[in-house]
């Protein structure tokens, strides 16, 4: 059917994550808590400006001269830092001539220019994700006209399935595209161990598939290398590969959209060739993209001083996640009086799932005033240290402890 007016348009039903902001701003009551919005929060509920990126506010000025077109390759110089910074400098970084990285409006941009890439590359594809996944990854697919099938991943009871994993990726056909999670998984916080990587691996070379990893919590987890240690080790094997990275939340450039993807080939050649795809994606999407916070980010990359104060201040956000999520298994375990919540401090970065039905979410809101995503995932970085009790007695109270 054709619409003869787009006003005939229906509208679009709420986003659940969205709509949790516009409900927690409305909420009077004191002492409410949001653990839904997925941004970093200092002890204060602040999402502050990392000092890094502060001072390299201050340099921009003298920098630029004009707010001319730089090129697709946006701020000169941040593309292949983006690309060093994925890659680090253990066996991985001699993979850097055959790897190509563009600039990108957020991770969402990078994922967005994946899918183009794939849909001119391998159109027939079926995209496995993790079941649960970052909740966008459905729809930026679905955009480019991919079906999305989904591995096992993570259930509550068993947290993390990697046989189960395994074993449904066997049915993935060759050219199909394996979505990963390069650290922090989202929603889970259970990210593959070392040997959990390896055998994905091995299947993955073994099968002919294209591994695709969503690097957006790069620092949260165990550390700059540690974190991307699995995922380096598999590109490292791999014919071919695409990474697409955020530095929305380890540099804290949510509003200024600071992204890149990377694809990797079997040879510089070829990486040329397929960027030269991935820039005429990004010209029919966004032409140009915004340099400013790329300008940011190269500069707190590039620049020693600078990268230094960012590691340490990002090693502290680690150090603060770290630090909540065993706040929060204690309260809970000594008000629970076992071991349910162990997991808190197992899983890595911000987000944890916690054994609640929509319902208990619901009442958690109406009668706690804390609010958390409707499948119970919850950002750990909104729990104020002087509430956990308070969150523990909650998560009781509706559960029926």
């Amino acid at each position: 059917m054709i619409l003869k007016r787009l006003g005939d348009l229906a509208a679009q039903p709420a986003d659940p994550l969205l709509s949790i902001i516009g409900a927690f701003r409305a909420d009077e009551r004191p002492g409410k808590i949001d653990l839904g919005v997925g941004v970093y929060k200092d002890a204060s509920g602040a999402t502050p400006i990392m000092q890094a990126i502060r001072s390299a506010h201050g340099r921009i000025a003298d920098l630029e001269t004009s707010k001319v077109y730089l090129g697709p390759k946006g701020w000169p110089g941040f593309a292949e830092a983006a690309k060093g910074l994925i890659l680090g400098e253990g066996e991985a970084a001699g993979l850097s001539g055959r790897a190509v990285a563009t600039p990108t409006p957020g991770g969402c941009g990078a994922l967005r220019l994946a899918g183009e890439l794939l849909r001119r590359g391998r159109p027939d594809a079926k995209i496995w994700a993790s079941d649960p996944t970052w909740a966008n990854h459905k729809p930026i697919f679905a955009a480019c006209g991919f079906e999305m099938v989904h591995y096992p991943y993570f259930d509550r009871d068993n947290g993390l399935l990697v046989e189960p994993m395994l074993a449904a990726l066997e049915g993935a056909a060759p050219g199909d595209v394996v979505l990963l999670h390069g650290c922090c998984h989202n929603p889970t916080g259970e990210d593959l161990t070392h040997e959990a990587w390896s055998a994905v691996s091995d299947l993955i070379i073994r099968k002919d598939l294209l591994p695709l990893v969503d690097v957006a919590y790069h620092g949260l987890g165990d550390g700059m290398d540690k974190d991307l240690a699995g995922m380096r080790a598999l590109i490292a094997r791999a014919p071919e590969a695409i990474v697409t990275y955020s530095f929305s939340k380890n540099m804290g450039l949510y509003r200024d959209r600071v992204g890149a993807i990377m694809f990797l080939g079997q040879t510089k050649e070829e990486a040329a060739a397929v960027d030269t795809h991935i820039l005429a994606a990004a010209r029919q999407s966004w032409s140009m993209p915004p340099t400013y916070g790329e300008a940011l980010a190269y500069l707190a990359l590039s620049e020693p001083a600078l990268r230094t104060a960012w590691i340490d201040e990002l090693a502290g956000m680690r150090a603060r996640v770290a630090g909540l999520r065993a706040g929060a298994a204690r309260a809970l375990g000594e008000r629970f009086g076992n071991d349910r919540f162990g997991f808190l401090t197992r899983q890595k970065g911000m987000f944890s799932m916690l054994p609640l039905s929509r319902d208990d979410v619901s009442a958690l809101r109406d009668r706690h005033a804390i609010y958390a995503a409707p499948d119970g995932r919850i950002n750990i970085c909104g729990l104020p240290e002087d509430a956990m009790d308070r969150f523990a007695a909650a998560v009781a109270d509706v559960v029926g402890a």
